[in-house]
């Protein structure tokens, strides 16, 4: 998994993101951008908190979602960005990092979203712990990402050797 900082077009809004294959996710925003997107710099080995504390570090230069002014000091940080190497401080839920993984492995929350049959606020709810995903749509998940359902929903799919 890394951060990865991209940029639309020569002096766009620059993407903070978070993605297991970089270039897969590359190519899903640039299905959605008339400019062209363009990888500026990997966090190899990042995690989901120190996305958030970018995100944070940067909140006053934030366009919306994950995309960010240009400004200078961004610039600077996406050129060399230096991060706390500790362990990520605050790991997420186990059902919750596996959302997240079948998330990447559709291509973002809108395909996985269309893969299912669901919006992309339902996706959203799922992520954010406001809701959790109904039993069915564990399934489907499993099914179009290969992300157990056993992990999205543990406390409704136990492992057969646990049932035991």
């Amino acid at each position: 998994m890394s951060v990865y900082f991209a940029q639309a077009g020569d002096a766009g809004p620059i993407k903070i993101g978070f993605a297991s294959d970089v270039e897969k996710r590359l190519a899903g925003l640039q299905t959605g951008n008339p400019e062209p997107i363009r990888l500026l710099n990997i966090v190899p080995d990042g995690t989901r908190s120190l996305e958030a504390r970018i995100h944070a570090k940067f909140g006053e230069h934030r366009l919306r979602g994950e995309w960010f002014r240009p400004a200078p000091e961004v610039l600077e940080f996406v050129a060399d960005p230096q991060v706390d190497p500790d362990p990520d401080p605050y790991p997420l839920p186990p059902m919750a990092a596996a959302l997240w993984e079948a998330v990447e492995r559709a291509g973002g929350q809108a395909p996985l979203a269309r893969l299912i049959g669901v919006s992309q606020q339902n996706i959203w709810a799922w992520l954010h712990n406001s809701r959790r995903c109904k039993a069915e749509f564990a399934l489907s998940i499993e099914r179009e990402t290969g992300v157990s359902r056993h992990r999205l929903r543990p406390d409704l799919f136990i492992p057969f050797s646990e049932a035991a």
